[in-house]
């Protein structure tokens, strides 16, 4: 009992720590006299951090209790405010970044600039209002503001621009303010005289002036105001209302371009192209969905009036011939009458079938008037067409066919054109023509008419792979430029060769094809270095290419700065090539018509431009014969 009093008493203490510990008391009411000894190096559990804390007093407990019993229902429970993302914790700091770094920035900018004024010393003194002077513009804009009045009043001064302005015209004000957002403000003499006595679309229209003269606008104008002021207003449901007929697929795509550019702001009035080279379901689609201006070529036109059941023309306005004389000159007159006869039946069940003067107003356009396209006018216009010339402006009320054809057979060339003619012999034609070319090498564009497309490309290969003589000149070839021959023997009146040893003859063989393959490269290199044309870009255009190689050929030209455009008579009718500064005819042409469509590929609208004729000795009768024709201004270019 002793020993196990002992052991009992002996754990005592202990016991009484572990109580003190845990916050409750002993059994007996008596404090322990031992103090229990601090725990050190120990972490607190919870119940010791609860008991360090004060304990709640009994007022704010009674206030708690209160508010809750007064308002249970306002008491909401807290709402935990979402942990940032991590972007936007990146986006804080870039806008803190931001602000501290741009006023050290503006004030940087602004010593800066501070420190230039105080070196550069102002050329004028300040301006006395508080407000800083506008910027000056660039110099190119100045020259520009600075010369457009005085070019302007050359050109009326030249008779190039009439003082009629577009704004004076009774046109569509949608057509007005396209004009204006295209820089077209003045009207040419021909455009002047055509467009007012067309828009009514009373009368028809037979339109004569030179190339380059704005013939397309004179035309088209009328055309998009009357479909403008349609009764009923625009609807694809109605059919086509207007065509243009042109002689190639160029001409007909490049019509299409000028009547999208002006109704561009008029999305009721589409514009499409039916011109050959592609598949006729394609084309049949598009008439299908309806196409109010329709650019054509006979052909097609002729096709789809045929064989196009959703073909409805006959609510159709207008009728276009643009290029007449060439278009007679292609044979197309027995389907231009059949499409004019077609049209004019189909009209009298359309809506304007009731109208006094006809249904269908016709204009035929035409840089020359010859005995073909009189005969056409007579077949195609109304009784008392108006005839507009940009030569003869009190010819008013003339009836078709009564002109007299000689006297209306002279020719029109451009005022701003300078015609010059070279007599070259056979034997020096082809380096007169390198020189000429050699001779306008950067920015420059020029056109070399040939008299057939074989022609072109016999020219056009020929200029590319033309290349200047070697330096170094001619060498006579050596034994060993053909190759080590073998030892030969004569043997029983018959010639062995001997091949001592036949594998080291294949070796050398395979060397010298090694170095014969690297001789070619280096010549082939060398060869495109010393090109004669390498600076000059060559391009060709005729009518046996197909419409993708004339379309990639037209659009490259059209894009570069400067090159040369070696065609055929298919480039000499209404395309429209800016920058043209020089015409080249290698070959002359057949018909003296051709010659002045050639030369109308330059000096247009007011442009500087100069044409070359290259003429052999036998061939100086054509000059005779251009000068008959109002072409007296021909100067004779010699060869030196």
């Amino acid at each position: 009992m002793d020993d196990l009093s002992i052991n009992i008493s002996g754990l005592a203490p202990g016991a009484a720590r572990t109580i003190q510990a845990l916050g409750r008391k002993p059994a007996s009411d008596r404090p322990s006299k031992r103090k229990a000894k601090p725990l050190t190096g120990r972490k607190k559990n919870p119940t010791e951090r609860l008991q360090e804390k004060e304990p709640p007093s009994t007022a704010s407990r009674a206030k708690r209790k209160r508010e809750a019993k007064e308002a249970p229902e306002t008491r909401q429970p807290k709402k935990k405010e979402p942990k940032p993302s991590k972007q936007s914790k990146v986006l804080e700091a870039w806008e803190r970044t931001k602000k501290a770094t741009v006023p050290k920035a503006a004030a940087t900018d602004a010593k800066a600039k501070a420190a230039k004024k105080a070196v550069r010393k102002p050329l004028r003194p300040p301006a006395s209002d508080a407000t800083s002077p506008p910027k000056k513009p660039k110099i190119r804009e100045r020259r520009e503001k600075r010369e457009g009045p005085r070019k302007a009043a050359e050109l009326k001064e030249s008779g190039i621009v009439s003082e009629t302005a577009f704004a004076a015209l009774k046109l569509h004000e949608s057509l007005l303010r396209q004009l204006q957002y295209l820089g077209f403000r003045d009207c040419t003499p021909i455009q002047a005289l055509a467009v007012p006595r067309a828009l009514t679309g009373k009368r028809d229209v037979l339109l004569r002036a030179p190339t380059g003269s704005g013939k397309t606008l004179a035309f088209l104008l009328p055309v998009l105001h009357q479909l403008l002021v349609t009764p009923g207003g625009l609807d694809r449901r109605k059919g086509t209302l207007a065509t243009v007929l042109s002689p190639t697929k160029e001409l007909a795509l490049q019509t299409l371009k000028v009547a999208s550019d002006l109704a561009r702001m008029m999305p009721s009035l589409v514009c499409g192209a039916v011109a050959g080279g592609e598949k006729p379901k394609s084309e049949k689609a598009r008439i299908r969905k309806g196409l109010v201006l329709l650019c054509a070529t006979p052909g097609r036109l002729a096709y789809h009036l045929e064989h196009t059941a959703t073909f409805v023309v006959r609510n159709i306005r207008c009728l276009v011939l643009d290029e007449a004389d060439r278009l007679l000159d292609m044979g197309f007159e027995p389907q231009i009458r059949s499409i004019h006869k077609k049209i004019l039946e189909a009209a009298k069940e359309g809506e304007n079938a009731e109208s006094p003067t006809g249904s269908v107003q016709t204009l035929l356009v035409s840089a020359t008037l010859v005995p073909a396209v009189q005969q056409l006018a007579d077949f195609c216009l109304r009784p008392k067409a108006f005839w507009a010339d940009a030569e003869a402006h009190a010819k008013e009320e003339v009836e078709t066919g009564t002109v007299a054809v000689g006297q209306e057979l002279n020719f029109l060339a451009p005022s701003t054109l300078t015609q010059w003619y070279c007599i070259v012999p056979g034997k020096e034609r082809l380096a007169a023509l390198f020189a000429a070319i050699l001779s306008r090498v950067g920015e420059k564009k020029s056109i070399i008419f040939f008299s057939t497309g074989a022609s072109v490309d016999f020219h056009c290969d020929l200029l590319q792979d033309a290349a200047w003589p070697s330096r170094s000149g001619g060498r006579r070839k050596t034994r060993e430029d053909y190759g080590a021959q073998p030892a030969i023997k004569k043997l029983q009146g018959r010639f062995v060769g001997l091949a001592k040893d036949a594998k080291l003859l294949q070796k050398e063989d395979e060397d010298e094809e090694e170095e014969e393959e690297e001789e070619a490269a280096e010549d082939l290199h060398r060869q495109n270095e010393e090109k004669m044309f390498a600076k000059t870009k060559i391009f060709k255009l005729h009518g046996s290419l197909s419409k993708e190689e004339r379309a990639g050929y037209i659009r490259d030209f059209l894009q570069i700065p400067g090159g040369v455009l070696l065609a055929s008579d298919a480039a000499s009718r209404g395309l429209d090539f800016p920058q043209i500064d020089w015409i080249i005819q290698y070959d002359p042409p057949q018909r003296t018509e051709e010659y002045l469509h050639r030369v109308g590929r330059t000096a247009r609208i007011g442009q500087q431009g100069s044409a070359l004729l290259f003429l052999q000795p036998s061939e100086l009768g054509f000059l005779d014969v251009l000068r008959s024709r109002n072409l007296t201004d021909l100067r004779e270019m010699q060869l030196e």
